[in-house]
């Protein structure tokens, strides 16, 4: 009885340095993600830490991205891409099983399809343990979050681009219009001016052939300022 007991106890400290080590790495992964940098720089560190803590191979599919986000560049193999496209088809992760023992592929929870891939390869005969596999569906997780918030935050700065350059294309149409149509206000003022005062045949000619190079230049500049709106 004493022994069993003794083995019990055991166990249960063993379960509780494992969540424990557990506990700590999601929490030094997470301020991995956290990190003030350039997101492809802190998902690579993220990638490092996990084949660091895992003893495996790690990479990232970024949605159409033609190659694979990792720290050793390794490439990928038919089965592995095929393992992958699985993956973003179902959402569910796949592989280490009897086809793909070596791979696994688990997608990453997107709001713009395709989804992203988590890619894992393990080495040959290599066991990987039911709290192992818990703490890397985490990861992924917390991994799936991080480049959600990259890519809401990519698309802010955006919108943010967007928004200044229209102020400034409307802040230019402003001042070609307001450029333009003052020195035409004026010539076609001079014009009914001189139209008013004309006795003869050569000035009204002449009032005639500006008034019409106006209203011709003033159609050109509606009609540039319109084409240019709609752009």
């Amino acid at each position: 009885v004493i022994g069993t007991l003794a083995r019990r106890l055991k166990h249960m400290q063993t379960q509780s340095e494992a969540r424990d080590r557990h506990s700590r790495f999601l929490v030094a992964f997470a301020e991995i993600l956290a990190a003030d940098q350039e997101s492809h720089s802190v998902a690579l560190k993220a990638l490092q830490a996990i084949e660091a803590r895992f003893a495996l191979r790690a990479g990232l599919k970024l949605g159409d991205a033609p190659t694979l986000l990792s720290p050793n560049h390794f490439l990928t193999a038919n089965s592995e891409e095929e393992l992958m496209t699985q993956a973003r088809t179902t959402l569910q992760p796949c592989g280490w099983d009897g086809h793909n023992p070596r791979h696994r592929a688990i997608p990453l929870a997107s709001a713009i399809p395709p989804a992203n891939v988590l890619l894992l390869r393990r080495q040959p005969e290599q066991a990987i343990e039911t709290e192992s596999l818990e703490l890397l569906q985490a990861l992924s997780e917390q991994l799936a979050y991080f480049l959600q918030r990259e890519s809401l935050r990519a698309k802010s700065l955006e919108a943010a681009r967007l928004h200044e350059s229209e102020t400034l294309h409307q802040a230019l149409l402003d001042s070609v219009s307001h450029e333009l149509r003052t020195p035409l206000t004026s010539l076609l003022g001079s014009t009914a001016a001189l139209e008013g005062v004309a006795t003869g045949r050569i000035p009204q000619e002449l009032g005639d052939e500006i008034r019409a190079a106006g209203e011709r230049l003033n159609r050109v500049i509606e009609n540039l300022l319109d084409m240019t709106r709609l752009n």
